[in-house]
């Protein structure tokens, strides 16, 4: 189907490395792939390296550096973010993290028509309660916190989930009607498309692939079941998505063990678009 170009601001206390070479992540991997699809995609993030200003990538997102205190959310990059929201009007404010102490975002409901949301209140507090069913620490609602993400929601004209396990705390949590709210998966590297599917080599290992190797992954937990199933296991960190299609082609299958209830794992519809089937816990996005 096709969508008319959008206007899209991202923004987010610290962005990956644009420069040749620099690895990617699903921030990064998202705000290309919607460049690629014809859309203006505009991040805005703190100062990196003593870099300010606005730099262009290779794949056509416009990088801002705001001239404020790096990888931190303060009162300066939050009247920076509400000045420059302001002036460019998007279609789409994406809030990769939510700064509930300065919600500026109240303030550009009148020039955006919808908001989307890394994450909310209830995914975390259900990430917590899995943990501490592994010996975690207590779980600690941040009502506030939930509280402020339901204001923000209602205000805009549409709010946007990237799973349908967002959709539900966004409808039969929050309370948003139908109307209010839309399903759009994350984009995943046209690369996984561009290239026949294959078998797997015989005797191929297992995968267990994330973008890094928090403890909510699981990925001692992989290592636990090939070990005890005897199987191999090969353990991926730090790969560009636009190549995972090859490692995903080794490998007999996907295993995703993880506590983490939010979002919607690219690893699921990377394994799905070559072919291969995934074993994953039943939390989250991973149980819809």
């Amino acid at each position: 189907m096709e969508v008319a170009p959008m206007k899209i601001v991202s923004v987010c206390r610290g962005y990956p490395d644009i420069r040749p070479g620099g690895l990617l992540h699903v921030a990064q991997d998202r705000a290309r792939e919607l460049a690629r699809q014809g859309h203006q995609v505009i991040v805005l993030t703190t100062a990196k390296r003593g870099d300010q200003g606005s730099v262009v990538d290779d794949h056509g997102v416009e990088v801002r550096h705001l001239p404020c205190m790096s990888m931190a959310y303060t009162s300066q990059f939050a009247a920076l973010c509400e000045a420059a929201v302001k002036l460019i009007e998007p279609d789409i404010l994406h809030l990769d993290s939510f700064d509930r102490d300065r919600p500026w975002w109240k303030n550009v409901k009148a020039g955006v028509k919808a908001l989307s949301l890394h994450g909310y209140g209830p995914g975390a507090l259900l990430t917590q309660w899995n943990l501490y069913r592994m010996g975690g620490a207590e779980p600690k609602a941040n009502w506030k916190a939930m509280l402020e993400e339901a204001k923000a929601l209602v205000t805009f004209d549409k709010a946007i989930a990237i799973s349908h396990h967002e959709l539900w705390q966004m409808r039969d949590v929050y309370g948003l009607n139908a109307a209010k709210t839309s399903l759009v998966y994350n984009p995943i590297c046209n690369s996984f498309f561009e290239h026949p599917t294959v078998d797997p080599p015989a005797g191929a290992p297992w995968l267990c692939a994330a973008i890094s190797g928090h403890k909510e992954r699981g990925f001692d937990i992989a290592k636990q079941a090939c070990e005890k199933a005897g199987v191999g296991l090969r353990i991926v960190r730090d790969v560009p998505r636009d190549q995972m299609w090859k490692v995903y082609d080794q490998c007999a299958g996907v295993l995703l063990p993880t506590f983490y209830s939010q979002g919607h794992d690219l690893g699921l519809a990377e394994a799905a678009a070559r072919c291969r089937l995934v074993i994953t816990s039943p939390t989250g996005s991973y149980y819809w």
